[in-house]
């Protein structure tokens, strides 16, 4: 029991780190408290100039489950935000900085990595199997290369590998290692390095949580139907994100689950300290209208279920949440 205590003091302090450092950064900053368990799929939503970064704080990034990370992935593509698994250490020692790992398809960082990352620079080096690699730009070094008159097999004896390795680097395929890619940094610049990519859109694959309930299911078919990047989300106070492919519209909805939700009100508590971070019209779906009114004197958005039906399947999404009061 008190190790438990101990590691969730812990946990807390870290969140409490990393917001204070978003907030330096020029960040808009909301902790994520719903749900109170540590199987929570985020812990910070930041805003800065229209540009959304979710996270999950994890001291030890190998404790980040596989499920938690597929809802971090699939709000993050709803909400083309970017992600971040934030953290001090894995089961292989602690985390280095100006070095981006992966837990579940998540990037991971250090929190000075953090730091380097939301204020523009770049992050060249990336944890894999075996080690630390730099991807390399295959054009820029064919052309460097040949602009100096220098044969694969020239370029292979200056670097100390074999004439397939730089035949893979410049077809793109193939990562170097940090003492490769500093010696090719020395002969022709830092531009033959490529950064790595921690956009939403560089992570293929994406698995959606499935919807739990009838309505779900229903708004996320039709706002699917009308352009919306749209999923499920679990452990959170969100339960369905979407935003259009080709605009800032974000629409948000929480919807009371009775196998694990008794009220809406902590859920909806949480999600109303969010609304100025997220930027996206939020609702909450409600069956009994005494719920309705309590929510609604939260200052929340709040449809029956049957109304929210009706105005999604028969208005569309773009005038259901315009004309929604």
């Amino acid at each position: 029991m008190q190790t438990c205590l101990g590691e969730n003091m812990r946990e807390e302090t870290l969140i409490c780190e990393i917001e204070e450092l978003m907030r330096e950064e020029g960040f808009k900053v909301n902790e994520v408290t719903y749900p109170s368990t540590r199987k929570r799929a985020l812990d910070l939503i930041c805003e800065q100039k229209g540009t959304l970064v979710i996270m999950k704080i994890c001291r030890d990034i190998d404790k980040m489950e596989k499920e938690e990370a597929n809802v971090l992935k699939a709000l993050s593509a709803s909400l083309k935000s970017q992600m971040f698994i934030v953290g001090l250490e894995s089961k292989k020692g602690s985390l280095e900085d100006d070095v981006v790992y992966e837990r579940h398809g998540v990037p991971a960082v250090s929190p000075q990595t953090l730091r380097e990352l939301v204020r523009g620079s770049n992050i060249y080096i990336y944890s894999g199997r075996g080690g630390y690699y730099v991807k390399i730009d295959g054009k820029k070094l064919r052309a460097f290369r040949e602009s100096r008159g220098m044969s694969i097999g020239d370029l292979a004896s200056l670097l100390g590998v074999s004439r397939k390795a730089v035949y893979e680097y410049e077809r793109g395929v193939m990562a170097a290692s940090i003492r490769t890619a500093t010696k090719l940094v020395k002969l022709f610049g830092e531009e033959v390095l490529k950064p790595v990519r921690i956009d939403i859109s560089s992570y293929n694959e994406i698995t959606y949580p499935d919807p739990d309930i009838k309505i779900e299911e229903e708004l996320i078919y039709i706002m699917i139907k009308k352009g919306f990047l749209t999923a499920h989300i679990k452990y959170s106070p969100i339960d369905i994100a979407g935003s259009l492919k080709d605009s800032k519209q974000r629409v948000v909805f929480a919807i009371k689950h009775k196998k694990r939700e008794k009220n809406l009100i902590l859920k909806i508590e949480d999600l109303l300290r969010l609304i100025d971070v997220l930027k996206a019209e939020v609702y909450a779906i409600v069956k009994d209208s005494s719920e309705a009114k309590s929510i609604g004197d939260l200052g929340l958005k709040v449809l029956c279920e049957g109304e929210a039906k009706h105005l999604v399947s028969n208005m569309g999404i773009k005038n259901y949440t315009n004309k929604s009061t």
